[in-house]
């Protein structure tokens, strides 16, 4: 059965920091885990079909969206985390007990538009540096 994404909450430590959850998010990307591909075919593969091995392994991007809050701890983290160019840890806990932890630099930082009856919006776009890890319970 599936699962509600009500409830997931994403957590930011800068290098050398503390935790802290990132307030007011209204979505997170997906983890994309990808592979390259070696292609190990030889000359007297019988088939005449291409064999690859699995290469390096990349998690890319996540994207954070969400609103604006000043006083918000984990925003103020990322934020800071981007100025210094210092990778971090971030967490994902999903509302059925999963989680997930991975090592990650603050590509980007964003404070959206102001428009009349429009909240002020916040985005973030953090690099996966490392493998994902699941988390125990």
């Amino acid at each position: 059965m599936a699962t509600k994404s009500l409830g997931t909450t994403f957590t930011f430590t800068p290098a050398g920091g503390s935790a802290a959850k990132i307030g007011q998010l209204s979505a997170i990307s997906e983890l994309n885990c990808d592979s390259e591909l070696i292609d190990v075919t030889t000359l007297s593969e019988q088939s005449g079909c291409r064999r690859f091995i699995q290469g390096a392994r990349d998690a890319g991007e996540i994207r954070l969206t969400g609103f604006h809050l000043k006083t918000d701890a984990g925003q103020a983290a990322l934020r800071a985390a981007y100025e210094s160019g210092k990778a971090g840890t971030a967490r994902i806990d999903f509302p059925d007990g999963a989680a997930y932890t991975f090592p990650a630099l603050v590509k980007s930082c964003s404070l959206g538009a102001a428009q009349v009856d429009g909240a002020i919006g916040f985005g973030c776009v953090l690099r996966v540096n490392g493998a994902v890890e699941s988390v125990s319970a």
